[in-house]
Order: C-alpha cells, then structure tokens, then sequence
C-alpha cells in the first residue's frame, strides 16, 4: 500500500507532507506547521496530531448517522436505503425515483438521481465500483479515512428549493463557541450567499458572493484563542 502510494502520489510521503503540499497547492505557500497561525494552517496541525479514534467513525458517512442518532437527533437524519458492500449488492428495485449514492470513506464521490428516468444499473454499478477502489487518505493524507470500510450508501435526495440548488449552512466552532456562519447553495460549495463571523453578541455580516478561502483567510484567530483546540502553549 505504501509504495502504491508513492508511486499515485510522491508528494504524500506522510501526513505531515500531505498537509504542507496541499496548502501550498491553495495557498501559495507551505503550511507553518511549527507555529500555525491562519485557521487553514491550525487546521492542517489539527489534521497531523489529533489522533483521536472518533475522527475516523466521524468521517465514515454511515457510522455518522450512528453519531447523530447516539446523541438523540436521529430525526433529523436523511431516510437510509441502503449500504453496501459491493457495488454487485445494489439493490436498485428497492430504491425510490429519486435517491443519493454515494461512497462511505471519501469526498466528492455523489450520485444524485432526480430525473424520474430508471437509472443506468450497469453504469452506476461500474462508478461505484471506481469509488470503491479510490484511497483518500493515500492521495490526501488525511488519517482519519485510514480506518473507514469503503461503502456504497443511497439515502434520500432532499429536494432543490432554490435555482441554484439545495440551501446549506455550516458553522465553524473554535474552542466550542461558533465564529462563522456560512450559508451558501449546492451543488457550487466554494462560493456562498452570505458570510458572517460571530463576534458575540454581534454578528457582523460580510461581502455578498465571496469565496469561502478569502473569508477563511481573513479571520486571523490570535493563538490564545486557539491554543487550547490545537494543544499549543503560546506565550
């Protein structure tokens, strides 16, 4: 596996690599891994040191479901219709007109069926069976998808409500308290509606359409916020 590694990807030659060259990659410049100072580089220390098991049962798409419903909001979870194994097991007579399906142990590995039209069974069966062969934590040397069983899971497909496709907010938490709010639309992630950093108790609201990166690069979080989340003593 190591040296399949090596060979798909020689700039992965550990996690620690991975996360300086991908930030080069984005950023123009390696990741300051000995003294983080953007979010993007106490991220990516993040990435490297926490070792935490429960990172790689958060990062399995099924065994997150298990997560959410342990802490009491399995209804806000998306209808289930299958996981499996092999993409041969895919039991599409048992799926509705419209469903997601999607790999267990990556990103950007989604199928949405929303045409009404039977699906193309041998077609689906051969992409699934491409997801399944892929190593994200190999290519992108992210750990926690090191322990994840490569699945194929179909949930429900929430409907679009918009033109530009389906609602989404995230929030991003530092030391537990909530300092950005981003509300955009899919299937276009990297662009969002509205941007707002919470700087309790205002919310100060940011430039319509901007770029995710840009808002992520100018919130410059000092180290005596973060110190504790990143397990950095800074004087």
């Amino acid at each position: 596996r190591y040296l399949a590694r090596r060979i798909a990807y020689p700039f992965v030659t550990d996690d620690e690599a991975a996360a300086r060259w991908y930030h080069r990659w984005f950023h123009g410049v390696a990741a300051n891994l000995e003294s983080p100072q953007g979010l993007d580089e106490k991220i990516c220390w993040l990435k490297v040191h926490d070792r935490r098991p429960r990172l790689s049962r958060m990062a399995c798409k099924y065994d997150a479901r298990e997560i959410v419903r342990d802490a009491g909001y399995g209804h806000l979870l998306k209808e289930l219709h299958g996981v499996w194994d092999r993409p041969e097991d895919i039991d599409f007579d048992a799926l509705p007109d419209r469903f997601a399906l999607k790999s267990t142990h990556g990103a950007r590995r989604n199928y949405f069926h929303e045409n009404g039209q039977a699906p193309d069974r041998d077609a689906l069966r051969d992409m699934a069976r491409g997801w399944l062969e892929t190593d994200h934590d190999a290519q992108y040397g992210e750990w926690a998808y090191r322990g994840v069983k490569p699945r194929i899971l179909a949930e429900e497909l929430l409907p679009r409500t918009t033109q530009d496709g389906l609602p989404e907010l995230r929030v991003w938490c530092l030391g537990g308290e909530p300092r950005l709010i981003r509300r955009g639309s899919l299937p276009r992630p990297d662009f969002v509606e509205c941007v707002s950093v919470v700087q309790p108790p205002v919310l100060h609201h940011l430039t319509d359409r901007i770029r995710v990166a840009d808002v992520l690069e100018r919130i410059r979080v000092e180290n005596d916020h973060v110190g504790e989340l990143a397990g950095l003593d800074r004087a």
